[in-house]
């Protein structure tokens, strides 16, 4: 398998139940509303597997997932506090597991929290069969004995997960999902 072959994605609009099968290159920028995506790619054989009337959550195939998605959630904790959570752990990334900042994407989620994006081939990682385990594994490891890992929301590693679309809304704050820079982190 290879990653040129995994180019759906799965996206919704203003909430769930109605999949749209969308290129990753064709997302949009922003969305007025409520919009998700997938974080796993697809091959095409998941626009028939849906228009047979099936549930996504009845597909079984392989996925590529582009992307290690972190999703932190600050809990009951303040947004203060884990924007320094934050901020150390990406100086770790940078400092201790020598991944360049550029390869760093982070984003205010638009309620509690943040998203951390890394590209999943510096892991190795390749498309195949139950990908979501692997990566539940990878964050294990990249998130073990650190303070950040309290915030980590697990929930992320289970298949066919959807987050929300950077510069979409989010339906509880009102507040978009952004980009950010290590330096937005800084409190």
């Amino acid at each position: 398998m290879i990653r040129s072959d995994f180019q759906c994605k799965i996206m919704t609009r203003n909430g769930y139940g109605k999949y749209h099968i969308v290129r990753e290159c064709h997302l949009p920028n922003k969305y007025a509303g409520e919009a998700q995506y997938s974080i796993a790619n697809y091959r095409s054989e998941i626009k028939q597997h849906l228009k047979a009337g099936k549930a996504l959550r009845e597909y079984y195939g392989p996925t590529n997932i582009p992307f290690i998605t972190f999703d932190f959630d600050c809990g009951k904790s303040s947004i203060d506090t884990l924007s320094t959570k934050m901020f150390e752990y990406i100086e770790y990334l940078r400092l201790e597991r020598h991944i360049p900042s550029e390869y760093l994407r982070i984003y205010f989620s638009g309620y509690k929290g943040f998203h951390l994006e890394i590209p999943s081939k510096i892991f190795g990682i390749k498309p195949e069969y139950k990908l979501e385990t692997k990566i539940r594994e990878l964050v294990n490891l990249l998130t073990a004995g650190l303070p950040i890992r309290e915030y980590v929301d697990w929930q992320v590693y289970v298949p066919h997960r959807l987050i929300r679309l950077s510069n979409s809304i989010h339906p509880k704050s009102k507040q978009y999902k952004i980009p950010i820079t290590i330096d937005d982190l800084r409190v």
